[in-house]
């Protein structure tokens, strides 16, 4: 499965790539700041970036504080400086009965958005700020959606909307790609080959099988699971959505966490079409398919990463192909040495060591997710489709038509409908702040300076990155001299 969904992400980044490039003008931040770091003139032995001060500027920053605090390893007492705390150690709840607000101050994202279009960066953190109200609200007011026992709160309700969101955005990627693909089936079908992929990673006929392929094989294994057709393709299609929508408005945004809504194993597909006509194998094939082992959450975004392993091998002979066969062989001994450390931990430590979200807590969750429904199917209290979570995944849809609808004929209308379809994320969640910051920074550069200003703050930005990432490694082998210290943690949520 595994192999099968990397195909996909790898056929479908093909198929789409010049699409972006070319026609919608994506911007690839992720890719290019690494090519800022790496581009040489002739004669020169570093880039031009390392040269200028606002590059160290910011480096300052972001390691100044963070090699600080590494003192707490020689003295207890050490003060430490807390602007970088995780987004868990930071959060607040500021009204009552409201989600809590996290202000996490995350340089990477900054660096990496200082990049990104203004619209979208002003839309990202608006539009978590209207369904942080909107969920407040629910919950206060006890405003609910769904038939009784099945009731969404005020989170679930507008991740509800997210999702509808989602869905409209594949289908208007589609469509506002639709010359592009008509070209590509012709080259791949044609006996005019001149529009092919020549130099990347396949050509776009291989693309394209290789894509079937990958869908009939999930489909076969989903089936072999027990899980009927009908559940089968729309689980399938909600995995498909979920991993084009983050690939693409990754490469448009730089946000790396940029994540949908999770999809709670099962239960948004449950709220939907309903379970009472699905079998148990059928509860237990979404469940594992929607949870965070397969297709949810933090497993979609690293798949996310194709687009700009291609767009960084456009600058070097036959670079896409090495680069995408450089991130396979990284996920595969990423792979084995994860399968590796948990058995490691598990003999060595008895367990002791295995306490936390990824490993134990998430994981109990969701089996008691999918134990609890499996047991309401078996007492015939499976639950019918719910016209009122259909309808508020349709209030997401509808809203993000009307927003892409104006936004492409408004020239003055400044809201992206993307922020609509993250609103309840993990990325709009914690980092609304960081958003906010380089969102409010980006606007007064331009305003007053232009673009003359914008590109020389460049490197000021790009230095918040690197210094962070340096001081993150430093941490790392900081600790391995004081093995007996509590490790102090640097990057996390």
């Amino acid at each position: 499965t595994a192999v099968a969904t990397l195909g996909m992400a790898i056929s479908v980044t093909v198929i789409f790539h010049k699409q972006w490039i070319t026609n919608e003008r994506l911007t690839f931040p992720l890719a290019t700041v690494p090519m800022m770091l790496v581009q040489v003139r002739p004669g020169e032995r570093v880039a031009p970036i390392f040269r200028n001060r606002m590059f160290w500027i910011g480096f300052a920053l972001v390691a100044g504080p963070l090699i600080w605090n590494l003192g707490g390893y020689l003295y207890h007492a050490w003060p430490k400086i807390g602007i970088y705390k995780s987004a868990w150690e930071i959060r607040r709840q500021i009204v009552e009965g409201f989600p809590y607000i996290s202000f996490r101050i995350m340089p990477p994202v900054i660096g990496f958005l200082y990049l990104c279009n203004l619209d979208l960066l002003f839309s990202l953190w608006f539009f978590w700020a209207i369904g942080w109200v909107e969920a407040g609200f629910a919950d206060t007011l006890g405003f609910s959606v769904g038939r009784v026992g099945q009731k969404l709160n005020g989170s679930a309700l507008v991740a509800t909307h997210n999702y509808g969101a989602l869905v409209f955005l594949v289908i208007w990627s589609f469509w506002i790609a639709r010359r592009h693909l008509k070209g590509v089936w012709r080259a791949a079908w044609s006996g005019d080959r001149s529009a092919d992929n020549p130099g990347g990673v396949m050509s776009y006929r291989m693309a394209l099988v290789t894509f079937v392929l990958s869908m009939v094989f999930l489909g076969f294994f989903s089936v072999r699971m027990g899980m009927s057709v009908m559940v089968a393709i729309p689980a399938l299609l909600f995995i498909f959505v979920a991993f084009f929508v983050v690939a693409k408005y990754m490469a448009a945004t730089g946000m790396a966490y940029i994540t949908p809504p999770s999809f709670v194993s099962g239960q948004l597909l449950e709220s939907l079409v309903g379970s009472s006509w699905w079998s148990q194998h059928s509860v237990v094939g979404v469940g594992l398919l929607h949870s965070h082992a397969f297709g949810a959450g933090a497993r979609v975004f690293g798949f996310g990463m194709m687009p700009h392993a291609l767009k960084v091998g456009e600058q070097f002979r036959r670079g896409s192909r090495r680069i995408v066969l450089a991130a396979v062989l990284a996920i595969v001994v990423g792979a084995a040495f994860s399968i590796w450390d948990t058995l490691r931990l598990g003999y060595n430590f008895a367990g002791l060591k295995m306490d936390n979200y990824t490993i134990r807590v998430a994981p109990e969750q969701e089996i008691r997710a999918i134990a609890m429904r499996v047991e309401a199917v078996n007492n015939d209290a499976g639950l019918p489709p719910d016209i009122e979570k259909i309808a508020a995944w349709g209030v997401g849809f509808v809203g993000t038509a009307f927003l892409s609808f104006f936004h492409g004929r408004l020239g003055w209308w400044s809201l992206h409908p993307l922020g609509l379809a993250f609103s309840a994320s993990a990325a709009a969640r914690n980092y609304w702040l960081s958003i906010f910051i380089v969102w409010f920074a980006k606007l007064i550069i331009l305003k007053f300076g232009g673009v003359r200003l914008y590109e020389k703050a460049k490197p000021l930005f790009v230095g918040l990155i690197v210094g962070y990432v340096f001081a993150l490694i430093l941490s790392y082998g900081v600790h391995e001299f004081f093995p007996g210290h509590v490790y102090q943690v640097v990057h996390d949520w």
